[in-house]
């Protein structure tokens, strides 16, 4: 089982994706280039 995780940093917007072999668990969207760690950090959480 393999676990990936994409950030991809804009400069509008960031997007966080979490996927498990080929299945979609989470995706993200933040306001700015800083929002990453807030995202990715709140993604993180609610999956635990």
């Amino acid at each position: 089982m393999t676990t990936f995780v994409g950030i991809d940093i804009g400069s509008l917007e960031t997007k966080v994706v979490l996927l498990r072999n080929t299945e979609l668990l989470d995706f993200r969207v933040g306001r700015s280039t800083f929002d990453f760690k807030r995202v990715g950090s709140n993604m993180f959480n609610e999956l635990c």
